[in-house]
């Protein structure tokens, strides 16, 4: 009795692009056949073989009714350099390129509903390690360190940052106002909407 079904095939050796575009549009025919609304996950278009020039981003597109672009992971959690897991600009920046490939009616925007808290050494001498946090756990961390935000315009978020036993942690935040700026790209783009993802362990 589902209305749809998300497609979601990740990290994928890059010889195997029309295997995937080949298994794909077998699904959705499939599914088409009883009706059932089909979208596929993808991620930005970038450099890696693995994990971005694996998709034929254009034919996939024409199998499916909606593609959902992973607008997240701008820093992976096994980074040895802290970052936002989705500024702003590099969104955006991610969206127009996807555009180039799948028509805006049928692409929505994937957002992240989670954020990394970064801890590195406080002199900045080594590598950096990250734990995932929900908007919950980030709630909940400010309260208890009693932290002080700071908006970022050019990142579209919050950042905080605090020191503990020769650590510094950092945080770049997803909240109500971060989402809410890149919500705002669904107009301007003419996007066929947003979906949102709770975390991503990579």
């Amino acid at each position: 009795g589902f209305d749809g079904i998300n497609l979601d095939f990740e990290n994928i050796y890059r010889e195997d692009k029309d295997k995937l575009t080949r298994f794909v549009s077998r699904i959705a025919a499939a599914l088409h056949e009883q009706g059932v609304v089909v979208s596929l996950d993808v991620t930005v278009p970038q450099g890696s073989d693995t994990w971005s020039q694996c998709y034929d981003r254009k034919s996939l597109a024409a199998a499916v009714d909606y593609v959902m672009v992973m607008t997240y992971d701008e820093t992976w959690r096994s980074s040895l350099r802290s970052g936002s897991v989705a500024s702003l600009n590099w969104v955006e920046r991610g969206l127009r390129d996807t555009l180039a490939e799948v028509p805006a009616e049928k692409l929505l925007l994937g957002l992240p509903f989670y954020m990394r808290e970064w801890e590195e050494p406080a002199d900045g001498q080594g590598p950096a390690k990250a734990t995932t946090l929900s908007m919950p756990d980030a709630e909940r961390k400010i309260k208890e360190k009693n932290l002080t935000l700071q908006w970022l315009e050019d990142k579209g978020q919050y950042y905080t940052e605090y020191y503990e036993q020769d650590k510094r942690y950092r945080i770049w935040l997803e909240d109500e106002r971060s989402i809410a700026a890149k919500v705002a790209l669904v107009g301007p783009y003419r996007l066929a909407g947003v979906t949102g993802a709770e975390n991503h362990l990579f």
